[in-house]
C-alpha cells in the first residue's frame, strides 16, 4: 500500500518484523529499488546487520537522541554500538558483502 501512493518520501517502521529471512530481504531488496527511483526512504530498523546491507546512510539513536550518522562503516562501529546498546558489540567486515557485519558479544 506504501508504494501504491507513489510519495516522494517513504517511511517504513519496522518493515521486516514477523516475516522469515527470505521475505526480510525481499523487502529490503524492495526499499533500495524504491529509493533509486529519485524517492527517499527512510527505515526504522532494529536489525543492524539488515540496515548494515541494505542502508546509504544511517542515523544512531539513543533516548531519541543522534549519536552518529553516516554511511554504515562510520557509524557501526564496536565502541558506538557497546556504548548505546549497553552490550559488547564486535564489528566485524562481512565475508560476502561490503558491509559491517555486527555480533554481540560477552560482557567482560
Amino acid at each position: 500500500r506504501v508504494l501504491a501512493q507513489d510519495t516522494p518520501i517513504v517511511f517504513l517502521d519496522e518493515p521486516t518484523t514477523a516475516l522469515d529471512v527470505a521475505n526480510q530481504e525481499r523487502v529490503m531488496r524492495e526499499s533500495v529499488r524504491v529509493s533509486r527511483q529519485q524517492r527517499a526512504v527512510v527505515v526504522v530498523l532494529h536489525d543492524l546487520n539488515a540496515a548494515a546491507v541494505h542502508a546509504d546512510r544511517i542515523v544512531l539513536m539513543n533516548h531519541g537522541a543522534v549519536v552518529a550518522r553516516g554511511y554504515p562503516h562510520d557509524v557501526l562501529r564496536q565502541d558506538l554500538l557497546s556504548t548505546v546498546y549497553e552490550q559488547a558489540m564486535v564489528v566485524l567486515d562481512h565475508p560476502f558483502r561490503d558491509c559491517p557485519l555486527v555480533l554481540t558479544a560477552d560482557m567482560p
